[in-house]
This record gives structure tokens, sequence and C-alpha cells, in this order.
């Protein structure tokens, strides 16, 4: 489906419903009377209630898979936008015959929000999984042992390579907007208990200082890449975009990216950094 939006996948099943509900309307502008032309009126807001209420029900165990949560909230979307410029269509003639004013709104706000519930649903997952991986880390203190610094390279490597397998399955089904807010979120999610480890620690010593900024470069250095490297690889312009948006909807990674260079930083350089305003 390409709309002002961008492109963006629709499962079959949510590709033949507008013309199913086409279908209804077109029949509710020929009816003889109001009745009739109000009773395919009410079966068209039914299809988009049933299509927001049944999935999530029947279909809950399927709809945990990122990729069909991600198709389901595109369908969502798609159907309830149809839903939602029907009056544009068919609004004067619907006053004609039921003497009412023509909406959907209320359908389409539940499949809305059915389509944005399923997808929540999938990220939080996601979330939690990053955060159990990262607690692996034990707030990236390297005095516990001496295997500590090995530990949490592996960390590192294994929430990168989560990120980048979440990506590669969401972008070719999201748009770009719904897929910079998803993989934002889990970003931001990411280097904020990141950020809030390093800065629960009182203080490292020289060691940590030099080895932590080796240790987690990897994660700022390569996190964006994680996410745009789903993008097309001749499409240099598309993976400027998201990740110049992505940072933007992310701002605990400009502060992971400090903290970084505050531990690589001498004394003076801090004081320069501060002076500058940086």
């Amino acid at each position: 489906c390409l709309l002002a939006e961008g492109k963006y996948q629709v499962s079959r099943t949510g590709a033949q419903i507008p013309p199913l509900i086409d279908a209804l309307m077109g029949r509710a502008a020929e009816a003889k009377d109001g009745a009739t032309a109000a009773a395919l009126c009410s079966a068209v807001e039914d299809v988009g209630t049933l299509m927001a209420a049944l999935p999530p029900v029947m279909h809950s165990k399927q709809l945990q898979a990122p990729q069909l949560a991600a198709l389901y909230f595109n369908d969502c979307h798609y159907v309830s936008v149809h839903l939602a410029t029907l009056p544009l269509h068919y609004g004067p003639r619907m006053s004609e015959l039921t003497g009412g004013m023509l909406s959907f709104m209320s359908a389409a706000v539940l499949l809305r929000d059915a389509g944005q519930a399923a997808l929540s649903a999938v990220l939080a997952e996601q979330e939690r999984q990053l955060m159990e991986l990262l607690g692996g880390a034990h707030q990236f203190s390297l005095r516990r042992k001496q295997t500590a610094g090995l530990t949490c390279r592996k960390v590192v490597s294994a929430v990168l390579h989560s990120l980048k397998r979440f990506a590669a399955v969401l972008r070719p089904v999201l748009n770009a907007a719904a897929f910079v807010s998803s993989t934002a979120s889990l970003l931001q999610a990411v280097c904020s208990r990141v950020v809030d480890d390093l800065l629960s620690v009182r203080d490292f010593d020289a060691d940590e200082s030099a080895e932590l900024p080796v240790i987690l470069m990897p994660l700022v250095e390569e996190a964006l890449a994680a996410f745009t490297s789903s993008a097309s690889r001749h499409d240099d312009a598309e993976q400027r975009m998201l990740c110049i948006a992505l940072k933007s909807s992310a701002p605990a990674f400009q502060k992971l990216l400090v903290v970084v260079k505050l531990l690589q930083a001498r004394l003076a350089d801090i004081g320069t950094m501060w002076e500058a305003g940086e």
C-alpha cells in the first residue's frame, strides 16, 4: 500500500476489506429507502468493529510474532483510514436517504487502537528481552570479577544483534514513520538503561574509565546501523533520513554518546566541553 505516509504492507485479508466496504456502501447509495441504507451502513460499521475485536482474541498467539503484529497494525490503519474517508464519497447521498450525518469514526478509532495495541505488545516484549540482556552486564561494573569486561562485551553484542534482527523483521512491513516510532522506543529504552547503570556508579577507577568506552563504543557506533541496515542498500538518502529521525526520537542515544565521551576525556577536556556548552 502506498499513501501519503509512505509504503507499507497489508495482508491479503486486509486488502480485501475496503472493496467489501465499498460494495456495501454502493448498495446503500442505490437503496430505495432510508431504512435499507441505514442497515447497510450499520453492516459497514460492524465490519470495522469485528476486525478490531476478533483477531486479538482468535489469533492472540500469532499476534505475538512481530511481523504478524505489524501486519495487523497496518491492516487496521489501512481500513480505519478508508472508513474515515467514506463520508467524503457517500455523505451527501446518505443524508438524503437517512436524514442524518454519515460517520464511521467510532469504528475507525476502534481499529486504530486495536492495531496499536498489537504492535505495542510486541514492542513491550522486545523491550523486556533487551532489559533482561542488559541485566547480565550488572550495571557495567568491571570490579566484580576478572571476566566482567568480557561479559559486558557479550551483552553489548547480544543487544545489537537483537536490535538488528527485530529491525529486519519490521522494516519491510511498516512505513517509515511507524518503523522509526517503534524502533526509536527500543533505542531509547536501551540507551536510558545503560546511562542509568553508568550514572549509578559513584566513581570509576582508571582501568574502568579506559575499558568502558571500548566496551560501549560498538553500541554507540552500531546501534543506528542496526536499524538502518534494513533500508535499501542503494538508497543512501533513506538511510540518512532514518538515522536523523532515530536520533531525534531517542534523546537517550545522544546522552549515552556524551557519557562515553566523558569517560574517555581528560579532566581538562571535560572543562573545555563544559565551557563550550556540550
